[in-house]
């Protein structure tokens, strides 16, 4: 069955049931069925280019789940654009993509003051896109699109079919154990894979999707318990905020699940998260935007699991191999189109991840880092996730980054050259006080002589971007600074 026929056959099936709900409204399925069909109604009368995507730029709210599936049910590709972007962003993707329509909600219409309006329906504004440009049209196979800035910072719009997207919807039911009548949390925005596919899933199961604008972590906390919310998926670094907000334990005892996704997780994130929700399946899984996902590994209570340091097997129907260079190719279930305006995935061939890992036939997949992160110091390879993970066995560490700069080695009238360094930013437990001396002579005993970082810089947390990652480029030029403050001193 095609993806407008499933969403079809859910929306007929359930009627009186809560399917989402945020601080202000809640949705039975009955109600979500009446504003697909007007909004699809709409759609239709305005007839928006073919091979065009419509962008959906709404803040955390029911209007997000339901636009979202509107867009699907009328075979339209969306492009969800996250709540804080800028206007110049916006423009940039005009520029570079084929945009049929904007569906922006009342909130965000100043970002489009030079757009022209169609018409408002409901709390929508539509603006017209930009056909004039003359871009190429999306592939008529293409039903979703999600942007990346993958390792580059330049944007890409990864496109995905329908298998794709059904997959994404039944992989999160079965994997999860979503049952029908859950209440699920979401604060990810669809902007992002892992918040598209939480709506997905949840709608898939018929449970109900709590949409939640994560500003503090205890009114998240409360959202948990007072919700009997069954499980939500997040990302390392709300973990790490999580932990520094001391929110937990709390007494959740309907909570079955939470995810560790998009990055690994260290074995004092997991002893924490053990200790503070000891009945709680944490799952860890891997994926990229462009593969939806590849390995998955439960540590669910009931088996006794402890933390082991991989991400384990494939899923049914993905096929991953790794190169001489040990980065993982990912073929099968789940696979992207390709990227707009780039030659298509051929099928054989599949994704190269740019992601490095080894294989142990026990214990899995373990990830090492990026291919293009690799660093060459002192004659010996290294990847700045396994000096990472070093300092993080350090108990007063809570974040941590590795990387190298370039600096002079003396100054230029001195005829001074350029020499690599290796350097780590760390964000300590508030309650400790460590020297950078100390943390230096603590990795000593742990690696070679010559991988232990020339500078550890601790300040009290490390910057983050957009998605909740560690901001390397801006440390870096932090550290940049650092140095030149140094040397001339």
């Amino acid at each position: 069955m095609s993806l407008s026929g499933e969403i079809d056959r859910i929306l007929s099936h359930r009627g009186d049931q809560i399917a989402v709900q945020d601080r202000e409204r809640a949705l039975r399925f009955f109600d979500v069925r009446e504003q697909i069909d007007s909004l699809a109604s709409n759609l239709a009368r305005l007839r928006p280019s073919a091979g065009g995507v419509v962008t959906i730029h709404v803040p955390k709210s029911v209007d997000e789940y339901v636009v979202t599936l509107a867009l699907m049910y009328s075979g339209l590709p969306g492009l969800t654009i996250a709540p804080d972007v800028s206007t110049r962003q916006i423009e940039t993707i005009r520029e570079l993509y084929p945009v049929a329509l904007h569906l922006v909600h009342r909130e965000f219409t100043d970002l489009y003051r030079g757009c022209v309006e169609i018409e408002r329906t409901g709390s929508l504004v539509v603006f017209a896109g930009n056909a004039e440009l003359g871009l190429a049209p999306l592939p008529t196979n293409c039903a979703w699109t999600l942007l990346t800035s993958g390792s580059t910072g330049a944007p890409k719009l990864v496109m995905i079919d329908e298998s794709n997207l059904l997959e994404r919807a039944r992989g999160e039911v079965r994997d999860f154990g979503l049952r029908d009548g859950d209440s699920i949390a979401c604060f990810l925005n669809s902007s992002h894979d892992l918040g598209l596919n939480q709506i997905l899933s949840a709608f898939f199961a018929g449970a109900k999707l709590m949409m939640h604008k994560l500003i503090f972590m205890i009114d998240f906390v409360r959202l948990l318990a007072e919700r009997e919310v069954a499980g939500f998926t997040a990302v390392p670094s709300f973990w790490h905020l999580m932990i520094g907000a001391r929110v937990l334990p709390l007494q959740l005892p309907q909570l079955r699940y939470v995810t560790v996704s998009g990055g690994g997780i260290d074995a004092k994130t997991w002893d924490w998260l053990r200790q503070a929700l000891p009945h709680v399946d944490i799952i860890r899984t891997y994926g990229q935007t462009e593969t939806f996902r590849s390995l998955l590994r439960h540590g669910d209570p009931a088996d006794g699991a402890e933390y082991v340091d991989s991400i384990g097997f494939p899923l049914d129907g993905v096929q991953l191999t790794l190169s001489e260079s040990g980065e993982l190719r990912h073929r099968g279930a789940g696979t992207m189109l390709g990227y707009y305006g780039a030659s298509p995935v051929a099928p054989e061939q599949g994704v190269a991840t740019g992601d490095v890992f080894t294989f142990d036939p026990v214990l899995g997949y373990r990830f090492q880092g990026r291919r293009d992160e690799m660093l060459k110091i002192n004659g010996h390879r290294v990847y700045p996730t396994e000096l990472e993970r070093v300092f993080m066995e350090h108990p007063s560490v809570r974040e941590v980054m590795v990387s190298v700069v370039s600096a002079a080695a003396g100054s230029i009238e001195d005829g001074g050259v350029a020499v690599d360094l290796l350097f780590a930013v760390v964000a300590l437990e508030n309650q400790q006080s460590v020297s950078s001396s100390t943390l230096q002579n603590f990795v000593a005993t742990r690696v070679p002589r010559g991988l232990v970082p020339n500078h550890v810089i601790v300040r009290e947390r490390l910057p983050k971007t957009s998605s909740g990652k560690i901001d390397r480029v801006q440390i870096a030029r932090e550290v940049q600074s650092f140095l030149f403050r140094k040397t001339k001193v």
